[in-house]
């Protein structure tokens, strides 16, 4: 059984939170989430195959995760450019100041395919070190859904929470 208090079990109940509730609006809010669900899984790699690394894990430096991770494991690919979108959403969605922003329902979709690639090369990872997955079918789920939030989205009679 998979031990619960780790990085992918939260991981993939963040996940699984965030499909539940993505057809909310709330953009900074799922852009976050979407950031806080990459950020879990890529530590739940970062934990078994680096060291060192106590206070990267205390941080929300997606993309300075990565590339520990990237060092140990080359053949584990993301795009940088993506993470680095992704990680500031933690703090620009969510306190005031000069960098507060308002996640439009475009970069929201973005951030969830960044997401997506995340937890499809961690699952990837997982399954070739014969380590359990359990989002196989809750990703294509989330596809489902958010291929029926742009239909949505797309709709005139929608419109944004902000």
């Amino acid at each position: 059984m998979e031990n619960r208090n780790s990085y992918y079990s939260i991981a993939c109940s963040d996940f699984n939170y965030l499909k539940d509730v993505m057809s909310t609006g709330y953009c900074n809010q799922l852009a976050e989430q979407a950031q806080r669900v990459a950020e879990k899984m890529l530590k739940s790699v970062a934990e078994v195959t680096c060291v060192d690394i106590e206070k990267l894990l205390k941080s929300h430096n997606i993309r300075g995760i990565y590339d520990m991770i990237h060092r140990v494991e080359p053949d584990f690919v993301l795009d940088r450019n993506g993470l680095s979108t992704l990680k500031d959403y933690y703090y620009d969605t969510q306190y005031p100041g000069e960098n507060f922003i308002i996640v439009t329902e475009e970069e929201l979709l973005e951030a969830y395919e960044i997401m997506l690639s995340v937890v499809g090369a961690v699952e990837r990872w997982r399954e070739a070190h014969g380590l359990p997955v359990e989002l196989a079918s809750a990703r294509e789920e989330f596809r489902l859904a958010l291929k029926q939030q742009e239909e949505k989205m797309k709709s005139p009679d929608v419109m944004n929470v902000f």
